[in-house]
């Protein structure tokens, strides 16, 4: 029973993981002998997919034309949010690189199949997945042939092919603009890419040791126990310093309790870093219980993902409310649901519902002179 609980947290810290969404039990040991087969300036591998869903199908790369492959799956927060701005990349660069988004890592529910479940969700998406959208195939040769082969134990996951066919770039969907620019312009020094990635450091293994103390840090904030919960995270940084960045939100928001002041120095520090999108979600669980501070900071983060996400527009809205700033998070809030243009479906209907009764929600709260603080 306990290594099943092991396993099973294993998992939920993983997906918690530098706002990634961990791909499977098995793929976190992908090449963990022989290390990664598949690195950058290697020639991009033949795209093997298992059904276009959505624009031509690609039979191969062409040469001097550049690719983008966005890895995602259904189930990936993450990877649904960065959407709308890869689309919007796709749409800028639509004569010089094409995006596909590749789905991989599904699992058919009792009542749909893989494919009924992604062709729906690309439907719901709209121009908000505005790319080529392909699946893996069942044998999965795709993932394992691009994300396992390069040592990828998470998604979103993006490699950038290019004009000569070659992976010039692997990261994540957030650092795509800049190298994506140097890439088109032929000036991106994929050389010296290659040399800081392999420089990097390398996570230390997450052994059995290492997942029974993020379960206790784990059960400590359930049980609202700051102050050991920040104390158990921060022996953990030290026994674990390459791991540091695990459950970094959940750390953050404990923080924000027993030290406020320690909490927003470090929140300063990690301003537009990788680790914002898990700490801003985090901290939003609190909701009304931590300084206002703490919501400006989420509500500043949404408001600049928001440009291109439509739907983090909702969270600002959240973050505002938090805050205490009613009249704000009613605007904010009330120009979301009036943007909100969903296809008509069980799903999308109620999520328009409950993004109405939301606003309800802010609207009574403004008149009887309450907030979530």
């Amino acid at each position: 029973m306990k290594s099943t609980k092991l396993r099973t947290f294993k998992m939920i810290v993983l997906l918690a993981m530098s706002g990634s969404s961990f791909l499977s039990a098995n793929a976190q040991n992908v090449n963990a002998q022989n290390g990664p087969t598949l690195h950058v300036n290697d020639s991009a591998p033949k795209l093997v997919v298992g059904r276009w869903v959505k624009g031509k199908p690609i039979d191969d790369f062409k040469k001097g034309h550049v690719y983008v492959l966005d890895f995602w799956a259904t189930w990936c927060v993450p990877c649904r949010e960065s959407m709308p701005h890869m689309s919007a990349l796709a749409r800028r660069y639509r004569d010089q690189a094409t995006f596909i988004a590749m789905n991989v890592s599904e699992t058919p529910r009792q009542d749909r199949d893989v494919f009924t479940m992604v062709d729906a969700f690309v439907k719901m998406m709209g121009n908000k997945l505005d790319t080529h959208v392909a699946m893996d195939n069942d044998a999965s040769l795709v993932n394992h042939t691009w994300l396992r082969a390069a040592g990828i134990r998470s998604i979103p996951s993006v490699f950038i092919v290019d004009q000569e066919s070659k992976i010039a770039w692997i990261g994540q969907p957030q650092g795509v603009d800049s190298v994506l620019a140097a890439v088109v312009a032929g000036t991106f020094d994929a050389a010296a890419f290659a040399k800081r990635r392999a420089s990097q450091p390398k996570r230390q293994a997450i052994d059995d040791k290492a997942m029974a103390a993020l379960m206790q840090i784990r059960q400590a904030l359930m049980a609202k126990d700051y102050p050991l919960t920040v104390s158990l995270y921060e022996k953990f940084m030290q026994d674990y310093p390459a791991n540091s960045d695990i459950m970094k939100g959940t750390y953050l928001r404990a923080l924000a309790h027993v030290s406020p002041e320690k909490a927003l120095k470090q929140l300063v520090t990690l301003k537009g870093s990788e680790q914002e999108y898990e700490i801003a979600r985090a901290l939003s669980e609190d909701e009304g219980r931590l300084d206002k501070k703490f919501y400006v900071f989420v509500a500043d983060y949404y408001t600049r993902r928001s440009e291109n996400d439509f739907f983090a527009m909702g969270k600002v809205a959240k973050a505002y409310f938090a805050s205490g700033d009613i009249e704000r998070a009613i605007a904010v809030q009330k120009k979301f649901v009036a943007d909100l243009k969903l296809p008509a479906t069980p799903s999308t209907d109620e999520y328009i519902r409950r993004e109405e009764e939301t606003l309800k929600k802010y609207t009574a709260a403004m008149q009887s002179g309450k907030s979530a603080n």
